[in-house]
């Protein structure tokens, strides 16, 4: 029914302009209408139109009384809801109470199932969290090393979520423990101190072997990327680059790390926009600070007088994202050398970096050392119980 309706109101919009196409002696719809008042003196007539009338018959099937439509005023297409004792009201306020009460009570049910059904899909962690997971933790990831008992706790809790809510897929490559593990840590580090942060705006990232092109090739030309943020039909998905992405946690003084810069992106997308200025997460009295401080660090790098990353220059977006990079993996560096700057991002992301011992668990772990998660059991007998051969020598078990 609202399909022919449609088709009717359709038939006479073309209507109107296959008649002003005709009429050579009408240049223009402005041309037509005073014509069209001068001859008839009305612009549409008396009648309602023919789409008017089978809304109205339809209404009277379904036995509706009370309708809502904005700016019907009391024309031609009014009338005839009128006529046929059709309550038609302009806005919530003008309708019958008992009609306007049971709308909102509709719209309440509707918007409560909508948010019941979106949290009910986020899962969250009944499980333990896997101990060769936690060998990984130790072994390749610095900030982890950093925390408290409780803190790691915490960590440990939030990359177990993220890892259940969002898939890992391998593309052209086999994605390994220590893929899952690094992508989840590279989530969590920017967002440690947000408790009740969730990742609405992505559901899987896309593990490529290596760098890929705009076209997501992996062989051939041109390839430079290590990793994107998807939009459109991309939107909801990340591309990361495995050889950068264990890159990233392998060297710790390069001052980068591709997954945080992409995972910073996606946190800077949740306002909106890509922009460079985290509007969820920086107070706004520091806003106007930021934009100022960006522009001068660029201007910085343009002039060759800046040991940031000079992709930072390529915008504030980018610039948000390298000196986070900067932020995470040295941070003492940064406060020495950008004392603002490093000041302004502690308040973005609620941490003070500087204060971190941020090292990896480098010392040979054998079967009968002690577990490094602290339990007081040999390590054969907890965390490297069934599979310790593979830590031993120091690569991350393959699952």
């Amino acid at each position: 029914m609202v399909f022919r309706d449609f088709r009717a109101l359709s038939r006479i919009k073309f209507g109107v302009s296959c008649e002003v196409a005709r009429n050579p002696e009408t240049k223009n719809m402005s041309e037509f209408w005073e014509s069209k008042f001068k001859d008839e003196q009305t612009s549409w007539g008396f009648e309602p139109s023919d789409s008017a009338i089978l809304i109205k018959n339809f209404f009277l099937e379904e036995g509706v009384k009370d309708i809502l439509i904005p700016g019907i005023g009391y024309g031609r297409n009014a009338k005839i809801f009128y006529d046929n004792r059709i309550n038609v009201s302009e806005t919530f306020t003008d309708m019958n109470p008992v009609t306007f009460i049971i709308i909102i009570v509709i719209i309440s049910i509707i918007l409560f199932a909508w948010i019941r059904r979106r949290n009910s899909g986020w899962k969250v962690p009944k499980e333990p969290f896997p101990k060769d997971w936690r060998i990984i933790l130790i072994r390749e990831v610095a900030f982890y090393n950093s925390l408290s008992e409780e803190e790691k706790d915490r960590f440990e809790f939030k990359v177990h979520e993220f890892l259940l809510n969002c898939r890992i897929t391998g593309i052209e490559t086999t994605v390994e423990a220590i893929d899952k593990v690094l992508i989840a840590s590279s989530a969590v580090i920017p967002i440690f101190e947000f408790g009740d942060w969730k990742y609405s705006n992505i559901h899987e990232v896309l593990l490529y072997p290596s760098m890929f092109n705009e076209k997501f090739d992996t062989e051939g030309p041109d390839r430079s990327i290590l990793g994107m943020v998807g939009t459109g039909y991309m939107e909801g998905k990340m591309i990361l680059s495995q050889q950068a992405l264990k890159h990233g946690f392998k060297n710790e003084s390069d001052k980068t790390n591709t997954a945080i810069h992409e995972f910073v992106h996606l946190i800077d997308k949740t306002d909106g926009s890509i922009d460079g200025i985290p509007s969820l997460l920086l107070e706004k009295q520091y806003s106007i600070p930021w934009i100022d401080l960006i522009n001068k660090k660029i201007d910085e790098i343009y002039d060759g007088v800046s040991e940031i990353n000079p992709y930072g220059g390529t915008n504030r977006a980018e610039f948000f994202s390298v000196v986070s990079e900067y932020f995470f993996e040295r941070p003492k560096l940064l406060e020495k050398n950008h004392p603002e700057l490093y000041n302004l991002l502690e308040r973005v992301f609620r941490q003070n970096m500087s204060s971190r011992r941020l090292s990896k668990k480098k010392e040979m772990i054998r079967r009968n050392s002690p577990c490094p998660c602290n339990s007081g059991d040999k390590f054969k007998n907890c965390c490297g119980n069934g599979h310790y051969g593979g830590v031993l020598n120091g690569s991350s078990p393959k699952h």
